[in-house]
Parts: C-alpha cells; sequence; structure tokens
C-alpha cells in the first residue's frame, strides 16, 4: 500500500506540470492525500489504543553480536554510495527531460522498487545475504546505465531501493537476539541515515566535478559492500 501511493504521487504530480500548472500547484495538490493520511492516523489511535498488544521479554540483554557491526559497516557503504533521486532527477534535467517526464520516471522506479521487494523478500527466505548482494548489484548497474540509457538506469535504481527498504532492514532482525532488537534497529538507521546524509553531500559535490568520478566512487563503494556481504556469515 506504501509504494501504491509512491506510485501514484509522482503520477499525479507528473499529470499536473504536464498540465502546465507548475511546481506550486503540483505539491499543493499533494496536500490533499498528506492531509487525509493524517486524519487516518488520528482514527487509529483513538479507535485502537487500547487494543494495542506489546511484546513482553523478561530477562532483556542489550548485547549485539560482532556479526551485526560488520553488517552495518556494509549497509552504511551503500547508503553513503547509493545516488539520491534527487540528484538524478537533476542530472535528468541537464540531459533536456522535462519536470512531468522526470516524475514519471520516478514512478517508473516506485513501481520496480515495489516488486523488487516482493521478489527479493522470497529470495532471501531461501538464500539468505546472497540475495542481498545480488539486489544491490542493481544498483552497480543503474550507475552504468545513467548515462547512456536513463530509463534502464531508473529501473536498476528501482529494484535497489526496494531492496534496501526491505530486506537490508530484515536481515538487522535476523542478525539481532530478540531481548536487543529495538536498540539494533536504533543503531542501524541512526548510522544509515547519517551515511545517507553525508554520502549525498559528497556526491552532488563529485557531481559538480565529473560524473565518471562520481560514478567510480559509488561503484567502487557497492562492490565493497557486496564484497562484504557475501562473506558475512548470519
Amino acid at each position: 500500500l506504501d509504494q501504491i501511493g509512491a506510485v501514484l504521487g509522482p503520477l499525479v504530480v507528473g499529470y499536473v506540470l504536464f498540465l502546465g500548472f507548475g511546481y506550486r500547484w503540483a505539491f499543493l495538490f499533494l496536500f490533499i492525500p498528506a492531509l487525509f493520511a493524517l486524519c487516518l492516523l488520528l482514527f487509529a489511535k483513538r479507535g485502537y489504543k487500547d487494543k494495542i498488544e506489546y511484546e513482553k521479554v523478561k530477562d532483556a540483554s542489550l548485547n549485539l553480536p560482532k556479526t551485526l557491526y560488520v553488517y552495518l559497516f556494509a549497509s552504511c557503504l551503500v547508503a553513503l554510495s547509493f545516488l539520491p533521486f534527487p540528484l538524478v532527477g537533476f542530472h535528468l534535467s541537464q540531459e533536456a527531460f522535462e519536470g512531468w517526464k522526470i516524475s514519471l520516471l520516478f514512478a517508473l522506479a516506485m513501481g520496480a522498487d515495489a516488486l523488487s521487494a516482493l521478489l527479493f523478500g522470497l529470495l532471501y527466505d531461501r538464500t539468505g545475504f546472497y540475495s542481498l548482494a545480488l539486489g544491490l548489484s542493481f544498483g552497480v548497474l543503474a550507475l552504468l546505465f545513467l548515462l547512456n540509457n536513463p530509463v534502464i538506469a531508473i529501473v536498476f535504481w528501482g529494484i535497489s531501493l526496494g531492496v534496501q527498504e526491505s530486506i537490508m532492514r530484515s536481515a538487522v532482525a535476523h542478525l539481532s537476539p530478540q531481548t536487543s532488537r529495538g536498540k539494533a534497529y536504533g543503531i542501524f538507521h541512526f548510522f544509515f541515515g547519517l551515511s545517507t546524509f553525508w554520502g549525498s553531500a559528497l556526491m552532488g559535490y563529485l557531481y559538480q566535478i565529473s560524473t565518471d568520478l562520481l560514478i567510480l566512487y559509488s561503484i567502487g563503494l557497492h562492490l565493497l559492500a557486496i564484497g562484504i556481504l557475501i562473506r558475512l556469515k548470519p
């Protein structure tokens, strides 16, 4: 359901831009589903507050295995080198892509994101970390196609994002004990988010210098992360 919204949102923006209303009207139109979502959250809070059952764990331990920290390091390498879509969209705009076309490409990426999350979720249950390494390799392919075939690059980019948003986070639960799973997710998201921030800033700077240098940097860190994941023994 989340990805249905992620596809419909940019489709609406693309349609508004295609009609010539501009970005101001496009974002104003998105205020309607945003307000509706907040109303649903308020309804859920009031209607189901007393029906929530929290998991209770006795003898909680906050110790985390070393394997999780190795996995965290590999994940941070991915976050440091995964191209943010604002940078991709800016590059496309420099290649004479109109705003509504970029919105449609983002919708395409979100569709690929949704399908890859389902597919690689099944693969992860069967093959473990090998499926994660395979999914992240699509991020490398996206970089290789970015300059020559943006449409294919966007599809590969969406597949890689779907892997990151699904099984990359599922692996945290796999690698952490039940008693300290909340701590594990907190640490993971803190460092993954921090790496995404600094990686995006650095890649934006590299883009100003040389697109080839940016691609070399991103592919290098992606391959290093994939190598670590393949050797990781959960």
